[in-house]
């Protein structure tokens, strides 16, 4: 009995597990991404529905046992967690964007236009006012500045 039974059972284990593999494969996508690649983080909470989703580049530093990532910033500092490949996306470079020079923005001042067209006068962080510009919105890497002179503004 035991030549009949055992095998078969042994058999239906390994079936089963299969099965379950595939289905978990077919839902769960595990992405590798290898040193030196760029990737956007999840943010943990949004204040809005138009703030973005993700936040970044970051540079893939190292991958350790468990899978998760450890990233560092455009300025050369690890962020403080390690992260699941699930909490990251690929981004692509851009040759321009990396030609390009940067500069930061220390605060927003005022704005001129009209709704959905305005521009923003920026005061540049390290410079004085006489360097101060006025800049659309789609010169902005990010909405959050923005966002906190409206913030700033409607209060």
């Amino acid at each position: 009995m035991s030549d009949v039974v055992l095998p078969a059972i042994v058999q239906r284990t390994k079936e089963i597990r299969l099965a379950s593999q595939k289905k978990f494969d077919s839902k769960h996508k595990i992405v590798e991404y290898p040193i030196g690649a760029l990737v956007s983080l999840l943010k943990p909470t949004r204040t809005t529905q138009l703030e973005s989703k993700y936040t970044g580049p970051f540079k893939v530093v190292k991958k350790n046992r468990g899978g998760a990532y450890t990233l560092q910033q455009s300025n050369g500092e690890l962020l403080p967690k390690h992260y699941p490949p699930s909490a990251l996306k690929g981004v692509s470079q851009d040759p321009i964007l990396e030609e390009e020079d940067r500069w930061e923005v220390e605060s927003i001042i005022n704005h001129k236009g009209t709704p959905g067209n305005y521009q923003y006068k920026v005061r540049w962080k390290g410079f004085g006012p006489d360097a101060d510009t006025w800049e659309p919105k789609e010169m902005f890497d990010s909405a959050d500045t923005i966002r906190m002179y409206w913030n700033k503004r409607n209060l």
